[in-house]
């Protein structure tokens, strides 16, 4: 063999290498799933298909990708709220830590009348506070404006008196507040259950979303 074929071989091999090496790497570090229900619109409405991450750290605000506690094959995408060894209480529309309101810009919108898997119009959005990284959205006719809680059936913790988070697990919720099941009816999650961060939606079913592709979650 020429020594421009073994060079040439060389050169084929790496780049075969290179191929391998990334690919594996994208398969256990990054996945793509499907938001099976509209607990996170009109962040993320069904059918998006979602670029996750794995993550170390997992931070208050981070959108998570888990394993439902009461059943590990079923994977939710929601939005951490509380951390380990915080006291956290849902009041009306407002959540607390440790006694002081949580920081969330709030938009109004009608839950009845629209397709599930469309963005629905906002009605009214209340100013974005002070240090808000993200947006909430409730249900114009359920809004109250106030800070008292009617609990829905089957809600369990954190609604009524404040909870403590216990060690290692998180406090999430979607973002669709009054069309999420989440920690508010299940209690926490284990960190152990968490499988990545969801960084950003690489296609959706609604054509007027097409805009919000490849951005970065918030």
């Amino acid at each position: 063999m020429s020594k421009t074929k073994k060079i040439w071989l060389g050169v084929i091999a790496l780049i075969a290498l290179m191929i391998f090496v990334t690919g594996v790497y994208w398969v256990f570090t990054f996945r793509v799933v499907v938001a099976p229900t509209g607990s996170m619109a009109n962040t993320i409405i069904p059918g998006d298909r979602v670029l996750c991450q794995r993550i170390g750290e997992v931070k208050r605000g981070d959108i998570v990708l888990f394993k439902l506690p009461s059943d590990p094959k079923v994977h939710y995408l929601k939005r951490v709220i509380g951390l380990p060894g915080d006291s956290l209480q849902v009041k009306g529309e407002k959540v607390f830590i440790s006694g002081q309101e949580l920081p969330e810009e709030r938009a109004y919108i009608k839950l009845e009348g629209h397709r599930s898997d469309a963005e629905m119009p906002v009605v009214k959005a209340d100013p974005k506070p002070l240090g808000a990284t993200y947006r909430v959205y409730l249900d114009v006719d359920r809004a109250n404006g106030n800070d008292q809680f009617n609990v829905t059936e089957g809600m369990k913790y954190g609604v009524g008196d404040p909870m403590t988070i216990p060690p290692n697990s998180y406090f999430v919720m979607g973002d669709s507040r009054n069309n999420s099941l989440d920690s508010r009816y299940w209690g926490t999650v284990p960190r152990e259950n968490i499988v990545g961060k969801a960084m950003m939606i690489v296609a959706s079913p609604d054509p007027q979303r097409q805009s919000k592709l490849y951005q970065t979650l918030k």
